[in-house]
């Protein structure tokens, strides 16, 4: 059941012409790197904290029509003003990845289930193209991918390290696990010496709130130590 199909069942729903919130788009940024054996998408979803104020998302500019929705976000979400944001979503064909079922509520209620890559896995593949493809040379130049990358591995911490140690030895082309702790340790320290105007930046607005650069980059290089050492 969709999130618009849900609003009109429990009766709040204003309809506004030419206007979906629920689809998706092709990420034409991330098109090159992965065809043809993955299609990049974005998702828009509700959101508390982070994004675009709904109205300006849907470039709706009709006062009534933004009040009426306000109405209906309050009494469904419990906060009138919602924000709007992008989720990636990345469909691959011709790749076989292991899968897991993940089961999960919303804030609207309802349950929806989904077969998605598994967690473990899906952090290898983030960790893998930034230790095969380095070069000690490149480590200026992609200092944001490499902060980008110290915070998607947060996530480790809370999935199972044996699996992803055995993704990271299978995955890996002419690399040793010893290697992958060197490499990282000098891109991330590299940035944590030289990153800062990159965190500074209004897409951290959150993290920096409760963790310093410094924290995050040795956080980081704590549990891929745990990840490696098995």
């Amino acid at each position: 059941m969709s999130a618009n199909s849900r609003f009109m069942e429990i009766g709040e729903a204003v309809k506004i012409a030419n206007r979906n919130l629920y689809i998706l788009k092709h990420d034409v940024g991330r098109d090159r790197a992965l065809l043809p054996f993955v299609i990049p998408l974005r998702y828009p979803v509700l959101m508390r904290y982070t994004g675009r104020p709904f109205h300006e998302y849907l470039e709706i500019r009709e006062y009534e029509v933004i009040r009426g929705l306000r109405r209906v976000f309050k009494n469904v979400t419990g906060y009138a003003n919602i924000l709007v944001d992008e989720v990636l979503v990345e469909i691959s064909f011709g790749l076989e990845y292991p899968e897991t079922l993940l089961d999960s509520h919303n804030v609207f209620g309802y349950r929806h289930n989904a077969i998605i890559t598994e967690p473990e896995f899906h952090v290898i593949l983030k960790l893998k193209p930034a230790v095969e493809r380095w070069r000690e040379e490149d480590v200026l130049k992609y200092l944001h991918e490499y902060l980008k990358l110290a915070l998607d591995l947060r996530i480790a911490r809370y999935h199972d390290k044996r699996k992803m140690k055995g993704y990271l030895e299978r995955e890996l082309r002419g690399v040793s696990l010893g290697e992958v702790t060197w490499r990282l340790e000098r891109s991330l320290r590299a940035v944590k010496e030289m990153g800062s105007n990159y965190y500074r930046g209004a897409s951290y607005t959150l993290i920096k709130a409760r963790k310093s650069l410094d924290e995050i980059i040795e956080d980081v290089l704590a549990i891929v130590k745990d990840v490696v050492d098995g």
